[in-house]
């Protein structure tokens, strides 16, 4: 459950797990008082195939006038062949759904995207137009090195290059710089315009990342906002402090603190979490090595030089090493465990085979005949996993590790 309290609303929301820990719907209510009634507010619904990948949401609010949800925005995702993914994005006008925008990604047998190409709806002619494409260059270990975007030139009817996105790294293969440049290719002339900074502890663990903008006039580089993390002796994320950058008088002003209370004291990897709480509270799970159930807001007086809460968040995460029991009747043995990159599965039935890494992104996908297989994991760098078997009559999950 998440919940969180502002000065005079409450909004209360309640997540609807299928059997395989994917959300099927989160439903949310809010009320002007604690002595009010709870009134509905807004409902996600999440759709998933077979396989348990993701192929539709569909965010709805409630007309208080009818009683009734009302759809306002839909997604729905598309697997057209291996490596291929199609988003398309509705919104609902007058009373029907009405395409918006879609993306086609190329994906590499990794997870990487390796390119993408962004469409338009557009209503009056009925069909799509393009309008970007993005093309990575990964170096060969697997970092991303360059993100070129490309602007469909309807006059030349052509790709022009307008942005270049730059990653630079450290010796330890750290996230250094993000570096955004402006092209006009016309001309041939690059503009710098931003750039985010990133700044790691000696353990490893990111300390903060600044944005800067480039002063072509000054020809230097500007402050601008900073998002600074501080950690317990234990590695567990307790802060994150948001501050910007005051040109009156040089230096960096408190504005918003996330205050984190860490109350079960397990490993991250013992835990599974759905993609629509990763989206909208973590944007990096590394930050959260341990089971974390609150989050307090701070916002930062400046005249009185203190800090106080605002609003909380509180949340809890399945652990997926125990939730499943129930599912283990599915007869099945996977060895060796631990693997050097050969697993064998052993299964009287017919089953779909997927494995995570301890982030919960798929790595892995098969179907599996009822008897021996042989896997093949070369691809996968050494870690704990997650192997899923699935099929109509239940599911199983067991951790993999992988040590070569």
């Amino acid at each position: 459950n998440i919940w969180t309290q502002e000065v005079e609303t409450f909004t209360f929301i309640e997540i609807d797990y299928q059997e395989n820990l994917l959300p099927a719907s989160i439903l949310s209510s809010w009320r002007v008082a604690p002595d009010a009634p709870w009134e509905p507010s807004v409902k996600i619904e999440f759709l998933y195939d077979e396989f348990g990948r993701k192929i539709s949401e569909i965010v709805s609010i409630w007309d208080v006038y009818t009683d009734s949800w009302d759809g306002i925005y839909k997604v729905t995702y598309e697997y057209p062949v291996p490596g291929k993914l199609n988003i398309t994005e509705f919104d609902a006008e007058a009373a029907y759904w009405a395409p918006s925008w879609r993306e086609e990604m190329e994906i590499d047998e990794q997870g990487k995207v390796l390119n993408s190409q962004l469409y338009h709806w557009n209503s009056v002619m009925a069909h799509w137009h393009i309008t970007l494409r993005s093309e990575m260059e990964y170096d060969v270990s697997g970092k991303l090195l360059y993100e070129n975007t490309f602007l469909w030139d309807t006059e030349r009817i052509k790709w022009k290059l307008i942005s270049i996105m730059e990653y630079r790294y450290g010796y330890n293969d750290e996230l250094l710089e993000q570096l955004f440049i402006e092209v006009d290719e016309d001309h041939g002339i690059y503009f710098t315009e931003w750039k985010y900074v990133f700044q790691y502890l000696a353990n490893g663990k990111k300390y903060s990342n600044t944005y800067l903008y480039w002063d072509g006039v000054l020809q230097k580089w500007n402050n601008s906002a900073r998002v600074s993390y501080n950690y317990d002796p234990s590695g567990a994320l307790v802060t994150t402090t948001y501050q910007y950058w005051d040109i009156t008088r040089p230096g960096w002003v408190n504005q918003e603190r996330d205050n984190y209370q860490v109350f079960h004291a397990y490993a991250f990897e013992d835990a599974i979490v759905t993609d629509f709480i990763s989206d909208m509270f973590f944007g990096e799970r590394d930050d959260f090595p341990y089971l974390v159930e609150r989050i307090f807001v701070d916002a930062y007086n400046e005249m009185n030089e203190e800090w106080s809460v605002e609003s909380s968040l509180t949340f809890k995460y399945a652990d997926i090493g125990t939730a499943n029991q129930s599912y283990d009747a599915l007869n099945a043995s996977v060895y060796p465990n631990p693997t050097d990159g050969i697993l064998f599965i052993e299964t009287d039935q017919e089953c779909h085979l997927n494995i995570y890494d301890a982030n919960g992104r798929e790595v892995y996908y098969r179907v599996v005949d009822p008897s021996r297989s042989t896997l093949y994991l070369d691809n996968l760098e050494n870690g704990l996993y997650y192997l899923v078997l699935r099929n109509e009559d239940g599911s199983t999950t067991r951790k993999l590790m992988l040590q070569r």
